[in-house]
Protein backbone atom coordinates (compact mmCIF):
# COMPACT_ATOMS: atom_id res chain seq x y z
CA UNK A 1 0.00 0.00 0.00
CA UNK A 2 1.40 3.38 -0.69
CA UNK A 3 2.34 5.76 1.50
CA UNK A 4 1.16 8.71 0.64
CA UNK A 5 -1.80 10.39 1.97
CA UNK A 6 -1.98 14.34 0.37
CA UNK A 7 -2.50 15.23 -3.17
CA UNK A 8 -0.94 19.66 -3.27
CA UNK A 9 -1.66 21.30 -6.52
CA UNK A 10 -0.17 24.34 -7.06
CA UNK A 11 -2.53 26.56 -8.69
CA UNK A 12 -1.55 28.41 -11.71
CA UNK A 13 -0.28 26.64 -14.61
CA UNK A 14 -1.76 23.25 -12.93
CA UNK A 15 -5.32 23.79 -12.16
CA UNK A 16 -5.58 26.75 -14.54
CA UNK A 17 -3.66 28.18 -17.12
CA UNK A 18 -3.16 31.89 -15.48
CA UNK A 19 0.47 32.45 -15.57
CA UNK A 20 -0.35 34.59 -19.45
CA UNK A 21 -3.08 36.13 -17.77
CA UNK A 22 -0.84 37.00 -14.76
CA UNK A 23 2.14 38.42 -17.36
CA UNK A 24 -0.39 40.68 -18.89
CA UNK A 25 -1.98 42.07 -15.28
CA UNK A 26 2.18 42.59 -13.71
CA UNK A 27 2.85 44.74 -17.59
CA UNK A 28 -0.20 46.77 -17.29
CA UNK A 29 0.60 47.86 -13.59
CA UNK A 30 3.88 48.02 -14.32
CA UNK A 31 4.18 50.38 -17.18
CA UNK A 32 3.15 53.91 -15.90
CA UNK A 33 6.33 53.49 -13.77
CA UNK A 34 9.11 53.49 -16.57
CA UNK A 35 9.24 49.22 -16.02
CA UNK A 36 9.06 46.38 -18.48
CA UNK A 37 9.39 42.69 -18.63
CA UNK A 38 9.62 40.26 -21.63
CA UNK A 39 7.77 36.85 -21.37
CA UNK A 40 10.84 34.84 -21.90
CA UNK A 41 12.31 36.81 -18.39
CA UNK A 42 8.96 36.68 -16.47
CA UNK A 43 8.97 32.71 -17.47
CA UNK A 44 12.36 31.84 -16.56
CA UNK A 45 13.15 34.53 -13.29
CA UNK A 46 9.75 35.53 -11.87
CA UNK A 47 7.06 32.64 -12.25
CA UNK A 48 7.10 31.24 -8.25
CA UNK A 49 8.11 34.20 -6.21
CA UNK A 50 6.40 36.11 -4.29
CA UNK A 51 4.55 39.70 -5.17
CA UNK A 52 6.66 41.59 -3.11
CA UNK A 53 10.26 39.76 -4.16
CA UNK A 54 9.21 40.16 -7.62
CA UNK A 55 8.56 43.95 -7.76
CA UNK A 56 11.74 44.25 -5.41
CA UNK A 57 13.68 42.10 -7.76
CA UNK A 58 12.28 44.04 -10.91
CA UNK A 59 12.93 47.64 -9.95
CA UNK A 60 16.44 46.56 -8.53
CA UNK A 61 16.87 45.03 -12.91
CA UNK A 62 15.43 48.27 -13.81
CA UNK A 63 18.16 49.79 -11.51
CA UNK A 64 15.42 52.04 -10.00
CA UNK A 65 14.55 52.85 -6.18
CA UNK A 66 11.69 51.92 -4.64
CA UNK A 67 9.61 51.19 -1.40
CA UNK A 68 7.20 48.93 0.29
CA UNK A 69 4.02 51.84 0.04
CA UNK A 70 5.20 51.71 -3.93
CA UNK A 71 5.12 48.11 -3.94
CA UNK A 72 1.83 47.64 -2.45
CA UNK A 73 0.62 50.21 -4.59
CA UNK A 74 1.49 48.76 -7.46
CA UNK A 75 0.35 44.91 -5.94
CA UNK A 76 -2.98 46.34 -5.56
CA UNK A 77 -3.21 47.77 -8.98
CA UNK A 78 -1.91 44.29 -10.56
CA UNK A 79 -5.02 42.57 -9.12
CA UNK A 80 -7.24 44.92 -9.80
CA UNK A 81 -6.63 44.41 -13.58
CA UNK A 82 -6.02 41.03 -13.34
CA UNK A 83 -9.67 40.68 -11.36
CA UNK A 84 -10.74 42.34 -14.82
CA UNK A 85 -9.57 40.15 -17.15
CA UNK A 86 -9.40 36.64 -15.82
CA UNK A 87 -12.86 35.61 -15.68
CA UNK A 88 -13.39 33.90 -18.23
CA UNK A 89 -10.39 30.64 -16.99
CA UNK A 90 -11.56 27.66 -16.64
CA UNK A 91 -9.83 24.38 -15.32
CA UNK A 92 -6.86 22.77 -16.84
CA UNK A 93 -8.44 19.26 -18.52
CA UNK A 94 -7.82 16.02 -16.39
CA UNK A 95 -7.98 17.81 -13.17
CA UNK A 96 -11.56 17.33 -11.65
CA UNK A 97 -10.34 13.26 -12.52
CA UNK A 98 -7.19 13.64 -10.69
CA UNK A 99 -9.31 15.07 -7.45
CA UNK A 100 -11.77 11.90 -7.88
CA UNK A 101 -8.75 9.39 -7.95
CA UNK A 102 -7.13 10.92 -4.54
CA UNK A 103 -10.67 10.79 -2.81
CA UNK A 104 -11.04 7.51 -3.74
CA UNK A 105 -7.95 6.64 -1.80
CA UNK A 106 -8.93 8.11 1.11
CA UNK A 107 -6.07 11.22 0.49
CA UNK A 108 -6.20 14.74 1.88
CA UNK A 109 -6.46 17.34 -1.01
CA UNK A 110 -4.97 21.19 -0.62
CA UNK A 111 -3.65 23.98 -2.81
CA UNK A 112 -0.05 25.69 -2.64
CA UNK A 113 0.16 29.18 -4.71
CA UNK A 114 2.43 31.54 -4.68
CA UNK A 115 -0.69 33.90 -5.84
CA UNK A 116 -1.94 36.17 -3.26
CA UNK A 117 -5.79 35.44 -2.16
CA UNK A 118 -7.19 38.40 -4.16
CA UNK A 119 -5.77 37.02 -7.51
CA UNK A 120 -6.99 33.32 -6.33
CA UNK A 121 -10.51 34.35 -5.40
CA UNK A 122 -10.67 36.45 -8.88
CA UNK A 123 -10.24 32.68 -10.72
CA UNK A 124 -12.65 30.62 -8.31
CA UNK A 125 -16.23 31.46 -9.04
CA UNK A 126 -15.70 30.16 -12.50
CA UNK A 127 -14.20 27.29 -10.51
CA UNK A 128 -16.59 27.01 -7.89
CA UNK A 129 -19.11 26.53 -10.65
CA UNK A 130 -17.56 23.26 -11.66
CA UNK A 131 -17.89 21.80 -8.34
CA UNK A 132 -14.25 22.09 -7.61
CA UNK A 133 -13.05 23.56 -5.24
CA UNK A 134 -14.98 22.38 -2.38
CA UNK A 135 -12.84 19.21 -2.32
CA UNK A 136 -9.64 21.31 -1.68
CA UNK A 137 -9.49 21.48 2.42
CA UNK A 138 -6.45 23.59 2.30
CA UNK A 139 -5.57 26.73 0.04
CA UNK A 140 -2.24 28.53 1.05
CA UNK A 141 -2.10 31.61 -0.94
CA UNK A 142 1.07 34.08 -1.06
CA UNK A 143 -0.43 35.86 1.75
CA UNK A 144 1.69 33.14 3.93
CA UNK A 145 4.36 32.38 1.88
CA UNK A 146 6.61 35.76 1.85
CA UNK A 147 9.33 34.95 -0.77
CA UNK A 148 7.18 32.84 -2.72
CA UNK A 149 8.22 28.83 -3.91
CA UNK A 150 11.85 30.34 -3.69
CA UNK A 151 12.02 28.71 -0.01
CA UNK A 152 9.59 25.45 1.16
CA UNK A 153 7.75 27.00 3.55
CA UNK A 154 4.59 27.24 1.62
CA UNK A 155 4.61 23.48 1.09
CA UNK A 156 5.71 22.31 4.58
CA UNK A 157 2.86 24.62 6.19
CA UNK A 158 0.20 23.18 3.50
CA UNK A 159 1.10 19.62 4.91
CA UNK A 160 0.87 20.39 8.60
CA UNK A 161 -2.49 22.36 7.85
CA UNK A 162 -3.52 19.36 5.92
CA UNK A 163 -2.38 17.59 9.18
CA UNK A 164 -0.16 15.21 6.85
CA UNK A 165 3.44 14.63 7.28
CA UNK A 166 5.37 16.35 4.08
CA UNK A 167 7.18 12.96 2.65
CA UNK A 168 3.45 11.67 2.88
CA UNK A 169 2.65 14.54 0.32
CA UNK A 170 2.21 14.09 -3.75
CA UNK A 171 2.59 17.51 -5.50
CA UNK A 172 1.51 18.68 -9.16
CA UNK A 173 3.68 21.46 -10.34
CA UNK A 174 4.69 23.90 -13.31
CA UNK A 175 7.24 25.84 -12.64
CA UNK A 176 11.22 24.53 -11.55
CA UNK A 177 10.85 27.03 -8.77
CA UNK A 178 7.83 25.14 -7.24
CA UNK A 179 9.63 21.82 -8.16
CA UNK A 180 12.45 22.63 -6.23
CA UNK A 181 10.09 23.56 -3.20
CA UNK A 182 8.27 20.92 -2.88
CA UNK A 183 11.36 18.71 -3.06
CA UNK A 184 12.63 20.84 -0.63
CA UNK A 185 10.10 20.06 1.47
CA UNK A 186 10.57 16.04 1.05
CA UNK A 187 7.37 15.59 -0.96
CA UNK A 188 6.93 13.48 -4.60
CA UNK A 189 6.25 15.77 -7.41
CA UNK A 190 5.20 15.58 -10.67
CA UNK A 191 5.93 17.98 -13.36
CA UNK A 192 3.35 19.13 -15.65
CA UNK A 193 4.78 20.83 -18.73
CA UNK A 194 1.57 23.60 -19.19
CA UNK A 195 4.11 26.72 -19.04
CA UNK A 196 7.83 25.01 -19.21
CA UNK A 197 9.38 22.17 -21.67
CA UNK A 198 10.54 18.58 -19.46
CA UNK A 199 14.48 19.76 -19.77
CA UNK A 200 13.55 22.40 -17.18
CA UNK A 201 11.66 20.60 -14.83
CA UNK A 202 14.02 17.71 -14.89
CA UNK A 203 14.08 17.72 -10.90
CA UNK A 204 10.84 16.55 -10.53
CA UNK A 205 10.47 13.08 -9.87
CA UNK A 206 7.88 12.67 -12.52
CA UNK A 207 7.17 14.67 -15.73
CA UNK A 208 3.56 14.52 -17.51
CA UNK A 209 2.08 16.02 -20.70
CA UNK A 210 -1.36 16.34 -19.18
CA UNK A 211 -3.08 15.99 -15.70
CA UNK A 212 -4.78 12.58 -17.31
CA UNK A 213 -1.18 11.08 -17.27
CA UNK A 214 -0.87 10.35 -13.55
CA UNK A 215 -2.47 7.26 -11.93
CA UNK A 216 -1.78 7.73 -8.55
CA UNK A 217 -2.74 3.97 -7.90
CA UNK A 218 1.30 3.83 -9.19
CA UNK A 219 2.70 5.61 -6.55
Amino acid sequence: MSHYSALIFDFDGVITLSEPIHYEAIIRAIKPFGLSLDYETYAADYIGLGDVESYQKLFKAHQKPCDRNLIDCIIANKTKIYEAIAKELQAVEGVMELVEQAESLDWQLGICSAARYDDLYAVLPPLNNSELIKHFKVIVSGNEMPYGKSTPDGYLLTAKKLKVDPKACVVIEDSPVGIRSAKKAGMYVFGITTSYSKPLLKEADCIVDSLLEINLTNL
